[in-house]
């Protein structure tokens, strides 16, 4: 197995002057009967959900990377008489096209008491921040199943496959092994041995493990075929992990 080294500094959980999170109650969707026995499909607003609060959280000058599932919890989600909603995060969050912003769902398992109009949310959020990056070129390398692209602080990117996709328009197609956590990496790119950068887009990605040890993947689809490749890997050089406390009052006067 052959392993191609960057010369990289990654400061990772780094200190830069972290700029206080800010959460934003961005929606909220109430259920409190589902007719799920006289309408199909998931019954009242076709959801599985009763209640659900969408959370919006920001930090000024600084990008919100990701959240930390393993770091991140719901302490207690009520309606307004007290009653427990069983609340829990919700398994995707989503990151606006700037990565300015981080959405993340907070669902509840039991329905709220009828009519009522308030809820209360403690909790916290360990989200991913970062600002600076940097960005390092591998050497001129042949696709190479299993091939290593090591970086320091036990980082690296591994190349699961390379090869013509069996689907679709685009001649070649790279699935990558990515370091923990992936939200290290901002971009990779793809240039031909003579340094142009191959046109590439990020096709499909995944995670699978447990207990403390999970893999991430991700897909490349490039729009052009070569058997010679040199791999850009720009990541953040100050990410950091910040705890963000949750203890909201949402609705009711």
């Amino acid at each position: 197995m052959k392993n191609y080294f960057l010369a990289i500094a990654v400061l990772f959980l780094g200190g830069f002057a972290t700029a206080e999170p800010k959460v934003d109650v961005a929606g909220v969707q109430v259920v409190w009967k589902s007719y799920e026995d006289s309408f199909q499909f998931g019954g009242v607003l076709n959801t599985n959900s009763p209640v659900k609060v969408a959370l919006v959280i920001s930090a000024e000058g600084l990008g919100v990377l990701g959240l930390s599932d393993e770091e991140s919890e719901v302490k207690t989600f009520k309606d307004g008489s007290g009653n427990d909603l069983e609340g829990e995060l919700g398994s995707f969050p989503k990151r606006s096209e700037d990565g300015k912003l981080l959405m993340v769902e907070v669902e509840g398992k039991k329905y709220p008491a009828a009519g009522s109009s308030e809820l209360s949310l403690t909790g916290v959020v360990t989200v991913l921040m970062g600002q600076e990056t940097k960005s390092h070129k591998t050497g001129v390398m042949k696709w190479s199943k299993g091939a290593l692209i090591g970086l320091p602080e036990e980082l690296s990117l591994k190349i699961r496959e390379a090869k013509k996709p069996e689907w679709g328009e685009d001649p070649w197609s790279v699935d990558l092994e990515l370091p923990s956590p992936p939200e290290v990496v901002k971009a990779i790119r793809f240039l031909d041995a003579e340094g142009a950068e191959i046109e590439s887009s990020k096709s499909g990605s995944a995670s699978f493990g447990g207990f403390g040890k999970r893999t991430y993947t991700a897909t490349y689809s490039l729009k052009k075929a070569v058997e010679e490749v040199v791999i850009e890997v720009e990541v953040y050089t100050d990410l950091e992990k910040v705890k963000v406390p949750l203890d909201l009052k949402i609705g009711g006067e």
